[in-house]
């Protein structure tokens, strides 16, 4: 299971921007429930999903706080990553799951 990512305009999928493989999405799993419980939207790891700039702000808040709290530093180091990448977004995302 991966979740490729796009800009929310490329749903044709021609300029794929980052992608997370299984052992980072095992890491985002606690983001992700976090996400649905304030906004009631869920990102389907198997599924399309259109994430727009509010939500990639609020990810991004839930991923700063698990930086901020979390002693694992292999940990760090990934959420970090996926911050950054997360962070490229102009728009909002457009995410596919396999």
């Amino acid at each position: 299971m991966a979740l490729d990512f796009y800009e929310i305009d490329d749903t044709r999928q021609r300029n794929k921007l980052f992608s997370i493989d299984n052992k980072q999405m095992d890491l985002m799993d606690d983001i992700f429930m976090e996400f649905k419980k304030l906004t009631g939207n869920y990102v389907d790891p198997y599924g399309r999903n259109r994430i727009y700039k509010e939500h990639v702000e609020l990810i991004m808040s839930i991923i700063k706080k698990h930086l901020n709290t979390d002693p694992d530093k292999e940990k760090i180091r990934s959420l970090s990553k996926i911050y950054e990448e997360f962070s490229e977004s102009r728009n909002g995302l457009f995410a596919i799951g396999d």
